[in-house]
Formats: C-alpha cells, sequence, structure tokens
C-alpha cells in the first residue's frame, strides 16, 4: 500500500511516498478520525481541533485538526470536512502560526529535545520538525501511547490477543513486546524507569518498569471516565481530565484541586507548569484548543476556524 504525507513547516512543502506496513494495529483511531457529534439534544457541540501536545521547550504546540470547514446551523453536525487540511497540525505557543505538518495523522508527540515528533498513522512514525528523516519505529499504535525520554522503550495502550492494557515494545527490537500491566493511559516519568498511568475505576498510579515498586497518587474523580495523566517535572504537578472537568494534584497526591473548563479533554502542562493546554469549549460550539494559568485563569482559545490557512 502506498501513502504519501504531506508535511509543511513554514510555507516550505515536503512531499515524501513511503510503503505502509499493512499491518495495521489501531486502537481506537482510524485514517480519519471523526469529530466529536453532539452530546446530546440541548447541548449542541462540534470538535474541531483534539490532543494537543506541547513542545518540552516552551515554543509550540502540536494538535491535530478534524478539517471541519462548515457546521450546521440547527444541529452542530459538520457539513463540511476538507480533508487535504486534516492531520497534525503546529503552532507556536501563543495560538500564532497554524500550519499543516504531517498530513492524516494523529496523536502528536515530542522528543525530549523538542527536534522530532511522533505520531500515530498506520503504525508509529518519528519525523524531524523541519520534516527531515521520516522512520516508522513500531508498526503498532494506540491513541494513548508514550516514547520514554531515553527514546528506545514504546508504552502503549492496546487490545492484544486477550490481553487489555498497557505492552512495552522495545524499539531496537521490532519483535520485543510484553504486557506490562492492565491498566491505561501511560507515561513515561522523566527517568524513564518508571510509567504513570490511571484505571477507570482505581485512580492514577506510578509504577517501576520492574515493577519494583507501585504507588497510588490519587484516586479518581467523581464520574466514570478518566483520561491519561500528564506530569511536569518542573514543577512535580500532575493533570489530567475526567467527565469534562480538568483536575491538577502533585506526585504525592496532595493538593488536589478542579480548575474551571468546559467540556475539558487531554490537558497537557506547559513545560515551566505555568499553563495547561487542553481541548474544550467556553460560550459558543466550538470545541478546539484553549490554554489557561495553573490556577485557571486567564483561559485563552488557540485555534478557531478563520485561524485556519
Amino acid at each position: 500500500m502506498i501513502d504519501t504525507f504531506m508535511m509543511r513547516f513554514g510555507r516550505r512543502p515536503i512531499r515524501i511516498s513511503l510503503l505502509i506496513s499493512l499491518f495495521l494495529v489501531l486502537i481506537g483511531c482510524s485514517e480519519h478520525s471523526q469529530p466529536t457529534p453532539p452530546d446530546d439534544g440541548e447541548l449542541c457541540y462540534v470538535q474541531i481541533d483534539d490532543n494537543p501536545a506541547w513542545s518540552p521547550d516552551g515554543q509550540y504546540i502540536a494538535y491535530y485538526h478534524y478539517g471541519v470547514t462548515a457546521i450546521s446551523d440547527d444541529n452542530c453536525e459538520p457539513l463540511a470536512i476538507d480533508y487535504a487540511k486534516v492531520g497534525i497540525w503546529i503552532m507556536n505557543a501563543d495560538g500564532s502560526n497554524p500550519h499543516l505538518f504531517v498530513q492524516g495523522a494523529n496523536f502528536p508527540a515530542w522528543s525530549a529535545d523538542s527536534k522530532w515528533i511522533y505520531f500515530v498513522q498506520y503504525g508509529t512514525w518519528k519525523v524531524k520538525l523541519n520534516g527531515d528523516s521520516l522512520a516508522q519505529i513500531s508498526i503498532r499504535a494506540s491513541n494513548w501511547y508514550d516514547v520514554s525520554p531515553s527514546n528506545y522503550l514504546l508504552a502503549f495502550q492496546s487490545n492484544l490477543g486477550q490481553s487489555a492494557g498497557i505492552w512495552i515494545a522495545n524499539l531496537n527490537f521490532p519483535d520485543s513486546l510484553i504486557h506490562w500491566n492492565s491498566a491505561g493511559g501511560p507515561q513515561w516519568h522523566p527517568s524513564s524507569d518508571s510509567i504513570f498511568w490511571s484505571h477507570g475505576t482505581d485512580g492514577y498510579w506510578i509504577e517501576a518498569l520492574d515493577h519494583s515498586f507501585k504507588r497510588k497518587l490519587h484516586d479518581k474523580p467523581p464520574g466514570t471516565l478518566v483520561e491519561a495523566i500528564n506530569y511536569c517535572a518542573a514543577t512535580q504537578m500532575i493533570v489530567t481530565a475526567a467527565e469534562g472537568y480538568i483536575y491538577t494534584f502533585n506526585i504525592n497526591g496532595n493538593d488536589f484541586r478542579g480548575l474551571p473548563a468546559e467540556n475539558a479533554s487531554r490537558p497537557v502542562w506547559s513545560p515551566d507548569g505555568q499553563y495547561i493546554a487542553y481541548t474544550g469549549v467556553s460560550g459558543g460550539k466550538l470545541i478546539a484548543i484553549w490554554v489557561m494559568k495553573s490556577d485557571g485563569s486567564e483561559r485563552k482559545q488557540l485555534t478557531t476556524f478563520t485561524a485556519l490557512p
């Protein structure tokens, strides 16, 4: 199968044709994800952007754009989608200069040095920020995954065979694969020797890669749906979302607080821990990328229809 990625950085287009593996293991994602439909008859929202990822140097935010170009005034259903604009976009951290980076890809993540972006499209890939050195790092993919800061271990949430949960793959040995535990939402600790994870009924934890220690960080918030946690090494604070609300607490499980945000999801810290980027809606019907200070103040919408070239 031949696929083509169109990458743009600034105004310089880069076209790369390559063979895509036919062995597809995608959990919760497809070639073109669909925008979130309205919640019910009264709450009417449509998602235009998703999955923000803040670069470790603090300069950029990568995110997924659904390509919606028109919305019904009656029911918020997308009337048109421009698939040429669907994929991973990058913007400056203040929301300026949004541009398409990898067409059709989703779930962006950054390397620790901010020089590479990982993404999911028929497997897990990486490419330099300037568009060079595109490489597939794994045939496996998931909407919840993280590459270790040491750059050779991939933790991902999947259901392989009869074993659901977190799996670990060694990127230097393609056939290596272990079922690590039955939880989800993995994120590596900066040391690469332990993993944060979440569980729908059992809350939030940190556990050593070799299982030599395991500590519960906090119970899950009210409700049933929990997301992955995002850790900020600079402040040792954690942010997560559950049932549309954002919560923060420290690595010891203290200072637990909820932050004002409407229909919030996928929160991530800025590297200095002063801001949180997330998907949300406020006073309108578009679910877009927002940013706010760590105390919930100074909320600002970063992505809109008009911001897209």
